[in-house]
């Protein structure tokens, strides 16, 4: 089962990208971050051009949908990562996986076990601990912590619109577009709109310059393995038994790296309690591909 190993090794590389993002973002704005990492993976892949087949009007416009869901929902998450402590918004990116069982069952046909029911419960009450920063008991507490927290919010609306990108990723596999033709449409329509943002709304060549000299090696580092990582991960989806709803919970264990080595790096508060609540919610993973 390859695909079962290529989400892992996706799930690895995904953590280790979290931590070298959020060094990026102690310096860079949000956007400004994007629009460099898509250019430069864009650039990357350029050669390639000829390798290129473009696919049916309706594969490429399932591209464009799930191109454009998950540069909104990518920045969101990009801009919670800026401004709240690692160790507390990877951990929460597996509440993903409420999501994803409805879309897998909805969109894919795809069973709902009583594994995953618990896995699902284990998950939220990991969720609780993490945001709870040793108030375990004090319920009230975390949820006004919550609500006053836009950044968080913006974590709900990513939670939402990322395990779509899942489903529209399997449908398109599916209809036979290979993996690196959705790789390089990905980066183009990613990097259309991320540009287009900085161009409209911000400074222009102005800031990508400047995001180039403050990103320096990292920036590099962080593109060429974000193309690296994408790619496997779509072999995952690509494979014809792989299934939305397994695949994503393992991607997903890129939070327990994200979290113990990028707390301990930022050092940051909590991070014993963040750790158990993560821990928590890859126990509830394990539930889940169970």
């Amino acid at each position: 089962m390859n695909w079962l190993l290529y989400a892992f090794i996706a799930a690895a590389i995904f953590g280790f990208q979290d931590i070298i993002s959020k060094i990026v973002l102690s310096k860079e704005h949000s956007n400004e971050f994007l629009s460099i990492l898509y250019l430069s993976g864009l650039i990357f892949l350029l050669p390639f051009f000829k390798q290129i087949i473009v696919p049916d009007a309706t594969s490429m416009l399932l591209i464009m949908i799930r191109s454009i869901t998950l540069a909104g929902a990518y920045m969101l998450f990009i801009k919670a990562l800026k401004h709240m402590d690692i160790s507390e918004v990877s951990p929460l990116t597996n509440l993903r996986l409420l999501i994803i069982f409805l879309y897998g069952f909805v969109f894919l046909s795809e069973s709902i076990r009583w594994m995953q029911i618990l896995g699902a419960f284990v998950l939220m009450f990991g969720s609780y601990i993490l945001e709870s920063e040793g108030h375990i008991k004090e319920l009230h507490k975390t949820l006004i912590k919550i609500t006053k927290n836009k950044y968080v919010f913006y974590l709900v609306i990513y939670i939402i619109l990322m395990p779509m990108t899942s489903v529209f990723s399997k449908m398109i596999f599916n209809r036979g577009v290979n993996s690196f033709n959705l790789l390089f449409f990905h980066y183009v329509i990613s990097t259309f709109i991320y540009l287009g943002i900085t161009f409209l709304v911000y400074g222009g060549i102005k800031d990508l310059v400047e995001g180039f000299k403050l990103g320096g090696a990292w920036i590099f580092v962080r593109s060429v393995s974000g193309l690296i990582v994408v790619f496997i991960s779509f072999l995952a989806y690509a494979d014809p038994v792989s299934l939305v709803s397994v695949i994503v919970p393992i991607t997903q264990l890129r939070t327990l790296i994200s979290t113990i080595f990028g707390g301990a790096l930022f050092h940051e508060k909590h991070l014993s309690s963040k750790i158990i609540g993560c821990v928590l919610m890859v126990i509830g993973v394990g539930f889940i591909i169970l």
